[in-house]
């Protein structure tokens, strides 16, 4: 399906899938929110907070793993795949 080599703009693109249908639907329970976005609900007012929190997420587990000297992109294409992101899109 996919090789050991993912281009960042492929996760990156497929990423927002993650926050409103996907693996990651429920983030939100998860964030530490501002006092008005949790007032707000804003994960509710479309998929850009969402989107942001998820494309944050993979940068972190990315350079997380470089800084331990893995590959990142292989480190985040196995999480992806635990996640059975690739199965959803």
């Amino acid at each position: 399906m996919y090789e050991n080599h993912l281009e960042s703009s492929e996760i990156k693109n497929n990423a927002v899938f993650l926050s409103g249908n996907g693996p990651l639907v429920n983030l939100q329970r998860y964030i530490r929110w501002g006092k008005g976005e949790e007032k707000d609900e804003i994960w509710t007012k479309g998929d850009k907070a969402l989107d942001t929190v998820t494309e944050a997420l993979i940068g972190a587990v990315y350079l997380d793993a470089q800084k331990r000297g893995l590959n990142g992109m292989i480190t985040v294409k196995n999480m992806l795949e635990r996640m059975e992101f690739f199965e959803s899109i």
